[in-house]
């Protein structure tokens, strides 16, 4: 038994001997396989200087100071064993370009990698100031791309050696600060500052000093950021503005160049605060990508500007966000579009007398904080549907205007220097607030039933009211107007007023032997200060207010410039509500304790 087992053990371990044996003769005689198609590591070499690939995945990145020149370079580069390399890198002069390589491996399976070429930038940490074309030359040949600090150009005359060109400042891309050109810049146009793609600000001249008197064209076409405000004041020398890939403004753009008939942000998406323009000679405004403005779009001519006599159009197809658009003397605007804009605080037309079609330009709009429409030749406005909180109408000429709405609208200021009447109001009863100001002696305000908050007329120069008529008005907040000339009739009448929650102040200048003109039949409650004024010395024949017969209840009073008005009586039956009781320049001016004493506030006899 013992003999058996041992037997079979030796078995064991003689095949187990023999099966190693086998299998080592075997992998000694496999022929190579070869299946790797990797790029084990790359270089380019130029002059004495090697710089060493990053290798990711199927990506070959090399790393250079920017305006490094690569053309001529040789590449050093090792792959897996036995695999090969096509095209062959021996062969490539423009190392600056992107490439592609295929590298197969012994078994012939391919393996496609990218030659790209990244740039960091060559600082300088300074502000740097260019005074002479020397100066602009010798600063180009230092290499710098990047300026961690601003860059000021032609702020100090040189006579004898003005920049003509800023050629020598050509391989810049970055300017962390301000980039100012000013006024001794003899150049035509910025062209050496091309490859510029970001920049702190730009500040072409400033107000009220010089301008550069040649400088025709500013084009910044790699430019894609300005990191704060963007300032052209060239007056009327600049003709062409072009930042193609401008996409952010993080900061203000106030463009005041009359002369410019050429424009294109075409890629601008958000500026953080206003974009602002004093006058020029385009005929279109476009800003086909802009998304966002954080303030204000303006538009305005100054006293000294142009204006925008071809401007018809500004198209501003996908803006979302904007507070304020205001036009101020754009005179030829026919057409803004705004379809994507749900609401603004501020939209306003002046000196806009080309524009007539509001409703087109607000139709996607939902509200407005401010509506104003001041010497323009608008004479309708839809507002049903769209809250409307102030509306502002100058009419230009002598035609009524008209307003749609339903119900109830909020504050509406009106303004005219001619004789147009006041707004037609269509579908609209009761209005928060309402200011006339107008040359008219007659002034109707037809159809509206509550005004919650104040009624005020004023007069356009010396002019003043000599008829206002209310004819629907059952509340109002308060009223305050100017009535009558000397020896003119006047009338005020608001035959369904019953309550005024707040002041009730008229001011009298009419020579009318007494104050039955003024016609309020039903007004029971004044819940401020009743206050009635004589302006001139032409009172001297009223000797009583006896045009509220069913006030019952005031809050104050207060009565002025009648000198021969000695009775009181028709406030004696409210005069324990009155919380304060003012009279002067009357006949009589009794105080609130002696209105209380007196059994019948006529003082008459005293």
């Amino acid at each position: 038994m013992t003999l058996n087992i041992l037997g079979k053990t030796f078995l064991s371990v003689l095949c187990a001997v023999t099966l190693f044996t086998g299998c080592s003769d075997d992998d000694d005689n496999s022929p190579f396989v070869g299946l790797d198609n990797n790029m084990l590591s790359f270089s380019l070499t130029q002059g004495a200087t090697t710089w060493q690939a990053a290798i990711d995945d199927n990506e070959i990145v090399i790393t250079v100071p920017e305006g490094t020149e690569l053309a001529g370079a040789t590449a050093t580069y090792r792959l897996s064993e036995q695999a090969a390399i096509f095209p062959d890198p021996a062969g490539i002069n423009l190392w600056n370009e992107e490439q592609q390589f295929v590298v197969k491996s012994y078994n012939q399976t391919r393996r496609t990698y990218k030659y790209t070429i990244q740039y960091t930038p060559v600082s300088e940490v300074a502000n740097i100031t260019l005074n002479s074309q020397a100066e602009v030359d010798a600063f180009g040949t230092h290499g710098v791309t990047a300026i961690e600090g601003s860059l000021f150009i032609g702020l100090t005359e040189n006579t004898t050696d003005p920049i003509m060109n800023l050629n020598g400042l050509s391989k810049l891309t970055e300017v962390m600060g301000q980039l100012q050109i000013g006024q001794y810049y003899q150049g035509e146009n910025l062209d050496g500052l091309a490859k510029i793609k970001r920049t702190g600000s730009i500040l072409i001249t400033t107000v009220g000093t010089g301008v550069a008197k040649n400088l025709k064209s500013v084009s910044f076409p790699a430019l894609t950021l300005i990191r704060r405000d963007l300032n052209l004041y060239n007056g009327k020398q600049i003709e062409s503005l072009s930042m193609p890939l401008l996409k952010t403004i993080l900061g203000n753009s106030e463009i005041q160049e009359t002369s410019i008939t050429s424009f294109n942000m075409n890629s601008l998406q958000q500026v953080g605060g206003s974009i602002i323009f004093n006058s020029n000679q385009l005929t279109d405004l476009e800003f086909p990508d802009l998304e966002s403005i954080g303030d204000q779009l303006y538009l305005y001519a100054s006293t000294s500007g142009a204006g925008f006599p071809k401007l018809t159009t500004i198209n501003l197809p996908i803006l979302g966000t904007c507070s304020r658009i205001r036009f101020e003397g754009a005179e030829s605007v026919e057409t803004l579009r705004i379809p994507k804009l749900k609401a603004l605080s501020t939209l306003s037309f002046q000196k806009s007398l080309s524009f007539t079609d509001i409703n087109t330009t607000i139709k996607d709009l939902e509200s407005i904080e401010t509506l104003t429409l001041s010497s323009t030749s608008v004479l309708q406005l839809d507002a049903t549907g769209k809250t409307i909180e102030k509306l502002t109408i100058s009419p230009n000429g002598t035609d009524q205007f008209t307003l749609t709405g339903k119900d109830t609208f909020g504050d509406i200021e009106f303004a005219n220097n001619n004789q147009a009447p006041l707004p037609i109001l269509v579908g609209i009863n009761t209005i928060a607030n309402y200011s006339i100001r107008t040359a008219r002696g007659s002034v109707s305000l037809d159809g509206v039933k509550k005004i919650t908050g104040s009624l005020s007329t004023s007069p356009v120069t010396m002019n003043v009211l000599d008829e206002l008529l209310l004819p629907d008005l059952e509340s109002v907040g308060s009223i305050k107007t100017h009535l009558g000339s000397n020896g003119v009739a006047t009338r005020l009448n608001a035959p369904k007023l019953t309550e005024v929650t707040g002041s009730l102040a008229l001011t009298v200048n009419t020579s009318q032997a007494d104050l039955s003109y003024i016609n309020l039949p039903v007004l029971s409650k004044v819940g401020g200060e009743l206050n009635i004024a004589g302006k001139t010395t032409s009172q001297q024949t009223i000797t009583q207010i006896n045009c509220f017969p069913k006030l019952s209840s005031v809050g104050e009073v207060t009565i002025k410039g009648f000198k021969k008005l000695f009775n009181f009586s028709p406030f004696k039956p409210m005069i324990e509500q009155v919380s304060k009781w003012t009279v002067t320049y009357c006949g009589s001016n009794p105080t609130l304790q002696q209105m209380k004493d007196s059994p019948t506030g006529d003082f008459s006899n005293n």
